[in-house]
């Protein structure tokens, strides 16, 4: 671990500072932290090429980087074993990702950037992205992503979200969407997996909000304190304590249809959880019909075994028949 905290360093500091390091020192090299500087940009060669294969987490946030030019991206790019970039409270407009393979959790939470960051594809095995706390309007579009597990847009300026946005997540399992500006709660379109939160926000009080508040698949986390007024009016209701009679209108009945997929999407969240640990299904469903297989040749062997020793009836020995001695006066 290196620590450069608060020593007004700039750019090209670092780098003077980091090639005067030993070579032992530049292989053990695992965690750089460079936060609170007057760093705005990283030259080219900054890190040795031992960083290349070692360093993992690199935090950079408290510096006045405002955005990433070329040298900067490129520089970041060739580290190629990192796992975790903070570049929160870095005056950040805009961001365009670099490309990091290996990269897992990405923190531009305190920045001005007014959308999401281009390019995410080039970050392939994200799990944890962190936006909380920018000047982002609307979501329309993300790159899919199989590893994406943790989202936060919380303390945005969110008032629009795509209908299919996070449709591209299947294993997202926390989204935080608090402290924004939406109103309509069928812009939220998302898997009934996990878990979200959603307080802060002016919602209209309809039926897609209590039945999310109320269905709990997703679980709302924050559900104590997700609020929503009627169309007209000043006075907020808690959610949580709402029931369909309270809209206006009422809400729809649940159909058979519904039911079925529920149950549906109950089977897939098994599924995922399969997925996640390497366990594709169709491998369960093979093991499952050859157990009811084996199952049912043991009954029928059972009940053949029974039949046979039923129809084998074995003579009994002639010591075991009874029989009388008869004299002859009997005999007669």
């Amino acid at each position: 671990i290196l620590n450069l905290t608060y020593m007004r360093l700039t750019g090209e500091g670092v780098k003077v500072l980091i090639s005067g390091l030993g070579d032992k020192d530049r292989i053990k090299l695992r965690y750089l932290d460079l936060s609170h500087n007057n760093i705005t940009e990283l030259s080219v060669f900054t890190f040795p090429m031992e960083s290349e294969l070692y360093l993992i987490e690199l935090n950079l946030d408290h510096n006045p980087i405002r955005h990433f030019i070329q040298d900067t991206t490129f520089e970041v790019s060739r580290l190629r074993s990192l796992k975790k970039l903070n570049v929160s409270h870095c005056e950040l407009t805009y961001f365009d990702s670099p490309y990091i393979p290996s990269l897992q959790t990405l923190d531009l939470s305190y920045n001005h950037l007014q959308s999401v960051p281009g390019y995410l594809e080039r970050l392939p095995r994200l799990n944890r992205l962190i936006l909380d706390n920018n000047m982002i309007h609307y979501v329309s579009y993300f790159p899919p992503s199989q590893y994406l597990e943790y989202l936060s847009l919380s303390s945005n300026q969110l008032y629009y979200i795509g209908n299919t946005t996070f449709q591209s997540f299947p294993y997202l399992s926390e989204l935080r969407l608090n402290n924004n500006s939406l109103d309509y709660a069928s812009l939220v379109n998302v898997s009934r997996y996990g878990s979200f939160y959603l307080s802060g926000n002016p919602w209209l009080c309809s039926c897609p909000l209590l039945d999310m508040v109320q269905g709990n698949r997703p679980r709302v986390v924050d559900a104590d304190s997700v609020t929503c007024k009627f169309p007209y009016s000043q006075s907020s209701h808690l959610v949580k304590y709402m029931n369909s009679q309270d809209v206006q209108i009422g809400c729809p009945v649940r159909t058979f249809w519904e039911w079925v997929q529920d149950r549906a999407e109950k089977v897939e969240d098994v599924e995922r959880w399969f997925r996640r640990r390497g366990i594709h299904m169709y491998t369960i469903y093979q093991a499952i019909i050859w157990i009811l297989v084996i199952v049912a040749a043991v009954v029928v062997v059972r009940i053949l075994l029974r039949r046979q020793k039923k129809n084998t009836k074995v003579a009994p020995a002639p010591a075991e028949v009874p029989y009388n001695i008869l004299d002859d006066k009997m005999l007669a």
